[in-house]
């Protein structure tokens, strides 16, 4: 009997073996080209290319389906402007692994567009063709600026204008992926459960603020200075220089008062070192609120 028995488990095992694995779908982003800046969009009818696109190189394994599709978006994703309209070219891959590339960009309806994050996904094709199915969907955080706009100089070409790519600033705190996007002249409410150190208190809570300031009359511009206005007083941030026609993503970490609401300034090029052919598009303000409190001493403003 107990030989008998072992054959049998010997054999389960054996069967076992040969059942047929799990499948496991997997698609990553190997390489982004460029990897961050300024692009041109898309213009009218104009095919997508180098110079008006960024190529993505991907990893994929498909598993579960005969075919696949893989998709990288900008439009309806958390960040970016939600009126855009992007352009992407999808891939068509068959079951197994390998390495494909295609490209994205969007569309030009007038203003820059700055892109922040992209949605990649790999899908099921169903027979026939239709999409089936969504399979894998992965999200990265990018910079990039779409310009639109043609340079000009409403100044003359001597003087460099600094103003803002987009008109408002992220908010957030230990949690990068939930970050609050604040127009200027709007409101946002804050917790304190959501800052960097919500620990028990009746002081300020510590918040990443991120702006982008952008050189937007093709002359470089710098060294300056730029201004940020909260409760506590005016905290300096810089020096820094601009390229031509360039942008930047400056963010601190900074000690937001309980309560409110409280205003939130940023003065750029202050107390205004460059010369500029509109000294009147620099600042812009938001207000919030927070619930709740943190510690009291919240450590020094400054980079995170």
């Amino acid at each position: 009997m107990k030989k008998h028995g072992f054959r049998l488990v010997l054999a389960a095992a054996i069967a076992s073996l040969a059942l047929p694995a799990f499948a496991a779908d997997e698609l990553e982003i190997l390489s982004l080209n460029p990897p961050g800046g300024a692009l041109s969009g898309i213009v009218g009818g104009a095919s997508i290319g180098p110079g008006n696109s960024v190529e993505v190189t991907f990893r994929y394994r498909l598993d579960s389906a005969s075919d696949g599709k893989i998709g990288i978006f900008t439009a309806a994703v958390t960040g970016n402007p939600p009126t855009h309209t992007g352009v992407e070219v999808p891939i068509w891959v068959k079951k197994g692994k390998g390495e494909v590339k295609t490209r994205f960009s969007v569309q030009c309806a007038g203003s820059d567009v700055l892109i922040v994050n992209v949605r990649y996904c790999l899908f099921k094709q169903a027979p026939g063709g239709p999409l089936e199915a969504t399979l894998l969907e992965k999200f990265k955080d990018v910079k990039f600026e779409f310009r639109c706009k043609p340079a000009t100089h409403p100044g003359g070409a001597n003087k460099p204008d600094i103003g803002f790519l987009r008109k408002g600033v992220y908010l957030w705190g230990s949690d990068p992926t939930k970050k609050h996007w604040v127009d200027w002249g709007t409101s946002v409410n804050l917790t304190a459960v959501e800052s960097i150190s919500p620990k028990v208190g009746n002081g300020p809570c510590r918040f990443n603020v991120e702006y982008y300031p952008k050189e937007l009359n093709g002359v470089a511009a710098g060294p300056f200075k730029n201004g940020i206005h909260i409760d506590v007083g005016v905290l300096s941030d810089g020096p820094m220089t601009l390229a031509a026609n360039a942008f930047a993503d400056r963010t601190l970490v900074l000690p937001l008062s309980p309560g409110g609401p409280h205003g939130l300034d940023v003065s750029l090029d202050q107390p205004g070192a460059v010369a500029e052919t509109d000294e009147g598009n620099n600042n812009g303000a938001i207000r919030y609120t927070l619930e709740g409190s943190c510690t009291g001493t919240p450590g020094p403003a400054g980079k995170p």
